[in-house]
């Protein structure tokens, strides 16, 4: 009677693996058939890729540069239905890391193949798009069912290794960094008094964390014990070189961050800046 049991169960979960299946595999020749019309109608010329993505170079600039995953890429974007009804848009100074999976897949694929300075035209299927669940807004609403195809205008601004990232983030300011053996770069602002901190101290911070772009991701006061495990690495070596009082502009790649994962609000390969303050130590 168990194995009986069983076997139907198995049976049932089997039968809603291929049901999945077979509707995502028509799904997808139906996003092939929407495209290929939209195609057909504009009068475009796309390449396509083995994954599915359909692209279109706008502009040219074979000289530009290509990025390469790992490196962060400023970028322009809106999304569309194949309507033309708009879905999102970005504009101006929005920084990515390619392979962090924060762009869809459909547009890290693209901008793999892109030179700085281009513009593309992109039609991605479902499955390099918002997937099976589509997208809705901020209040929950629908604004693309699931299962749909949809055309982006991406354009590709610059890109830069986290290195010339964390480069750019001081020069911009006009300052000269200090840098140690680990990546961390720093500057103090205000000095401080006393010796250094170092290891083992109970501390309280004031901090400010940004993205290099200068968009803010936190704001806060924080009590550690320094060399301790009890904040990012980063973090916790800037404030052992600081002194009580002192003020620093403090800039890190993401492995002293939230390396190869990430965090809430924070995509997975991000280096960071945070301006610091030392309240007290003891």
């Amino acid at each position: 009677m168990k194995k009986t049991a069983l076997w139907m169960l198995a049976g049932l979960m089997l039968t809603g693996c291929l049901k999945l299946k077979n509707e995502e595999e028509d799904k997808s020749t139906q996003n092939i058939r929407q495209i290929d019309a939209y195609v057909a109608q504009n009068g475009l010329t796309p390449t396509k890729t083995p994954q599915g993505l359909y692209y279109v170079i706008r502009n040219p600039n074979p000289s530009g540069r290509m990025p390469k995953v790992g490196e962060t890429v400023t970028v322009n974007f809106s999304m569309y239905r194949l309507s033309g009804t708009p879905i999102d848009s970005m504009r101006t100074n929005n920084m990515s890391v390619l392979g962090s999976g924060y762009l869809l897949a459909g547009m890290e694929q693209a901008l793999l193949l892109m030179h700085e300075g281009e513009k593309a035209t992109l039609l991605l299927p479902y499955s390099l798009a918002f997937g099976q669940t589509g997208f809705t807004d901020a209040a929950g609403g629908e604004v693309l069912p699931a299962y749909s195809p949809i055309r982006v205008e991406l354009e590709l601004l610059r890109t830069r290794t986290e290195t010339e990232q964390l480069d750019d983030f001081f020069t911009a300011k006009g300052l000269k960094p200090t840098a140690t053996a680990t990546g961390l770069r720093y500057v103090t602002l205000t000095p401080g008094t006393g010796d250094a901190i170092g290891r083992n101290k109970t501390v309280k911070v004031n901090y400010r964390g940004t993205f290099l772009n200068g968009r803010q991701f936190d704001k806060s006061t924080f009590d550690f014990v320094t060399g301790n495990g009890g904040t990012i690495a980063g973090f916790d070596e800037a404030v052992q070189l600081m002194r009580v009082g002192e003020k620093a502009l403090v800039a890190l790649p993401a492995a002293l961050g939230y390396g190869e994962r990430g965090t809430t609000g924070i995509p997975p390969k991000t280096p960071l800046a945070f301006e610091i303050e030392v309240v007290s130590a003891r």
